[in-house]
């Protein structure tokens, strides 16, 4: 069977808005403290501890773009 390549690509503050903004399909996925996300988040993310991601909790629509974040504070 064929396998899946994961490919990972960083997006501008500026550019995740532009999408956020546009009718593409973005899933957020804030990965901080509950704590921080409290404090501040991006508008529509999901709170996710890296060690909770599975395919069945991300979007059913594998074309969708998936941005994970973090304060890197932990």
């Amino acid at each position: 069977g064929a396998e899946a390549t994961a490919e990972f690509k960083i997006i501008e503050p500026a550019a995740l808005h532009h999408k956020l903004q546009s009718a593409e399909q973005v899933f957020v996925v804030d990965a901080n403290r509950p704590e921080t996300y409290a404090l501040a988040h991006v508008p529509g993310a999901v709170l996710m501890r890296a060690a909770d991601v599975s395919a069945d909790k991300l979007l059913a629509n594998k074309e969708a773009m998936v941005v994970f974040y973090c304060a890197n504070d932990h």
